[in-house]
């Protein structure tokens, strides 16, 4: 069995620009996952990497666009692409996208936090305590959460 060329490549060029993004070498790491892209296009897990990379670049319209399509089954890349929402101040489309990545893994404490600081700053204040209550549940020791709930 024989294996595309550009597929080859773009594995390639995938594995290196994980290998810059561990290294903290954003630019790079988004540099490579480009060029992968454009050799296998709609490729979920490159997209959700520089998407990734994008929200590391503060390119948040760029990066919930691209997480979009990473988002549907990988609760990190939805809450990756809620961040961005939150970021462009889209709150009712990062609600969705919070309840999303929850749906996939209910165990997200940082989703959780985040839902509650949408839910107090629109005045849901009980509902917002339950969160915070859920983010404190799954590991989220901030005293903030404490404070919150006080």
């Amino acid at each position: 069995m024989t294996t595309d060329p550009h597929t080859e490549q773009a594995r390639a060029l995938f594995a290196s620009g994980n290998a810059h993004a561990e290294a903290g070498r954003v630019d790079a790491a988004a540099a490579d996952y480009e060029a992968a892209l454009a050799l296998v296009p709609g490729r979920p897990s490159v997209m959700g990497n520089l998407g990734l990379m994008r929200f590391h670049q503060q390119r948040w319209a760029e990066a919930v666009d691209l997480l979009a399509q990473a988002a549907t089954q990988d609760p990190g890349m939805a809450l990756a692409r809620a961040l961005g929402l939150l970021r462009l101040n889209r709150l009712p489309q990062a609600m969705e996208a919070l309840d999303h990545a929850l749906a996939l893994d209910d165990s997200l404490a940082e989703a959780w936090s985040q839902r509650g600081h949408l839910l107090r700053e629109t005045g849901h204040l009980e509902e917002a305590a339950r969160c915070y209550r859920q983010a404190l549940a799954c590991g989220a020791h901030e005293a903030l959460h404490h404070y919150y709930l006080a």
